[in-house]
């Protein structure tokens, strides 16, 4: 079931294109094909020569037949024809029409398509009588009246040889009762003259009748007169505008197959689990609620979103268990994935279950927090990093540290910024000063976030892998392809760094039950759950054996 879902998931996601494109595949040809006229045909049929009054047609008659075929076919798509027909029927144009010889066939066929089912009609019987009168079985009255005759003389032929048939068998028979010699030699006589007499009727009657049309092959005669049509050709519009729509699904279809397959950004949690095989712990929609509210989980408390950090806060806090290390490093591929509003949001979350949380802004290169929280940044890492001289001791306890801690007494939150530029951020977060530094918050408090650079573009945050207690992913699911989230988890896991897990950012929820919900009313949503305040006990317990 799961990969019947995959395969059909480009239909789904785009189903709006297939029916946009079959809708207006549909009325593109239903507008088209009203636009087009209504078409008659009518077809007339000829046939050349008697084939079926001939019991012995032979090779050369049908070869001859062909022959003269292509002639009256090519002949009746010429001006002449066209002209004797326009003149026949006072017309000043002829509609469209055809000529053609169905194969192995002694044929024409002559079909006419015009708007006008009647004029169609009289064309296609008048192109037939003028290619009649083209052939000789429509010549002039003179040529008629002759062949007028030759029948009547083929008719007198039949009688005479019909009579000396009959004259030549009486003889016959009379010959067989005569005794004497002189008489049978006369009635021998009068046999031969009669025998002498056929022989020249019947050669006079092959002369005529090989003159005669009813032998001719080269005769034209109408076997199927053009009849009226009844309904007009192709007047399937409602099948046409349905097979349009079809296509238009199909190729609709195609190009959401084809999109997705240029398509190579991480989309889902599913299909980001699929790549690098680690868990999705949260995903932060783009609705517009959390585009204007950098810090939601303070300005929104109430939101889906700031209730899915609260989610995220839980899921770290149980990866956490037996883990000494609190620090956390968030990060992201590249730039403007949402790694800096993650860490602001996750260190408020904490601080409202009543952690005491520090935020350390280690993007040296282009830091955010102090935008965000709208604080100065005149101190911080930078200038910490540049002091080593505040070690106290070996052990690692920062005398001065204090100073270069802002304070957000509103959010009960701990900040450092970035502090001051620095020439050489890969260098100083590098630096066995930095390690220290993570090891002392991580003691002094109860969690320590730390928003660091993007990890394709830079190493600042990848020496950071190994020392902090886990990663935190930032993937934005607009713009992360595959092969950047693969290099990410690949650079993190080449460090051994502890990878918590990956958080979508900009994700699009196609359900509302994705969220966390609560009714409008005056009670506020619970800041700690039973898990989270038994495993907060667990961890009050160590720190304080510790």
């Amino acid at each position: 079931m799961i990969e019947i879902r995959q395969y059909i998931a480009p239909l789904l996601k785009w189903w709006w294109l297939i029916i946009l494109a079959t809708v207006l595949a549909g009325i593109t040809s239903f507008f088209v094909v009203r636009q087009q006229p209504i078409m008659f045909q009518s077809r007339a049929t000829l046939m050349i020569g008697s084939p079926f009054a001939d019991p012995n047609p032979d090779s050369n008659e049908f070869w001859l037949s062909d022959q003269l075929a292509e002639a009256y076919a090519d002949f009746a798509r010429r001006e002449p024809i066209r002209v004797a027909v326009m003149e026949a029927l006072d017309l000043d144009s002829l509609p469209q029409y055809s000529v053609s010889i169905p194969a192995r066939t002694r044929f024409i066929e002559v079909s006419v398509v015009d708007t006008n089912p009647r004029r169609a009609q009289a064309v296609a019987n008048e192109l037939a009588n003028q290619l009649i009168l083209l052939s000789p079985s429509g010549e002039d009255q003179e040529a008629l009246e002759r062949q007028e005759f030759i029948d009547q003389q083929l008719d007198d032929l039949q009688v005479q040889i019909e009579e000396t048939i009959v004259e030549i068998e009486e003889k016959q028979i009379e010959l067989g009762g005569l005794v004497g010699a002189r008489d049978i030699a006369e009635a021998q006589d009068q046999i031969a003259a009669l025998r002498s007499k056929l022989s020249s009727l019947q050669l006079n009657y092959s002369s005529m009748l090989a003159n005669s049309q009813d032998q001719a092959t080269n005769i034209l005669s109408i076997i199927e007169t053009a009849s009226l049509p009844q309904a007009p050709i192709g007047s399937r519009r409602d099948l046409t505008v349905l097979i349009a729509g079809v296509l238009g699904a199909v190729l609709a279809g195609f190009a959401a197959y084809l999109i997705e397959f240029l398509d190579d950004r991480v989309r889902t949690p599913q299909e980001l689990e699929r790549i690098v095989d680690v868990p999705v712990l949260m995903g932060i929609s783009s609705e517009k609620l959390v585009l204007d509210n950098s810090l939601i989980v303070s300005e929104e408390p109430r939101s889906p979103v700031s209730e899915m950090f609260r989610d995220l806060r839980t899921k770290i806090q149980i990866a956490y268990q037996g883990n000494e290390n609190r620090s956390l490093l968030v990060t992201s591929a590249t730039a403007q994935e949402g790694k800096s509003f993650v860490s602001a949001n996750l260190a408020l979350v904490f601080v409202q279950a009543g952690f005491k949380t520090l935020l350390i802004d280690a993007d040296l290169r282009i830091p955010d927090q102090h935008l965000l929280f709208k604080k100065e940044n005149k101190y911080g890492l930078t200038d910490i990093l540049r002091k080593p001289s505040y070690l106290a001791d070996e052990e690692g306890t920062f005398s001065e540290l204090d100073h270069y801690i802002t304070r957000v007494p509103d959010l009960n939150l701990d900040l450092i910024t970035s502090g001051s530029h620095a020439n050489n951020p890969s260098e100083l977060l590098t630096s066995p000063t930095m390690k220290r530094l993570i090891s002392h918050v991580s003691r002094r408090y109860d969690f320590v976030i730390i928003d660091s650079a993007p990890s394709l573009m830079l190493t600042d945050s990848l020496v950071l892998g190994y020392v902090v207690g886990g990663v935190l992913m930032v993937i934005n699911a607009q713009k992360a392809s595959r092969d950047q989230v693969q290099q990410f988890v690949s650079r993190y896991r080449n460090v051994d760094a502890n990878i918590i897990g990956i958080t979508m950012n900009k994700l699009v929820h196609k359900k509302q039950n994705q969220y966390y919900y609560y009714e409008d009313s005056d009670e506020q949503p619970p800041k700690v759950s039973i898990g989270e305040r038994s495993w907060r006990r667990k961890f009050t317990k160590e720190k304080s054996q510790g």
